[in-house]
């Protein structure tokens, strides 16, 4: 069972980099909020990731003005 969590929470990882890459950065952090509410041990991992996603979507809303 504990594997299965782990093998998830890999998948999802996964796909949050994906978003990110595309430029998809509030899916990403979405994504990465609820990953860390499911895995409180992980909180401050994915709160950096989430720090992260957030200046680079404030770099591309920077971008943008201009």
């Amino acid at each position: 069972a504990m594997l299965a969590v782990l093998v998830a929470l890999f998948e999802k990882h996964l796909h949050t980099k994906a978003y990110a890459k595309q430029g998809l950065f509030d899916e990403a952090i979405a994504i990465y909020r609820k990953l860390s509410l499911q895995n409180s041990q992980k909180s401050i991992y994915f709160a950096e990731l989430i720090g992260q996603l957030s200046e680079k979507t404030a770099q591309e809303g920077d971008k943008n003005d201009k």
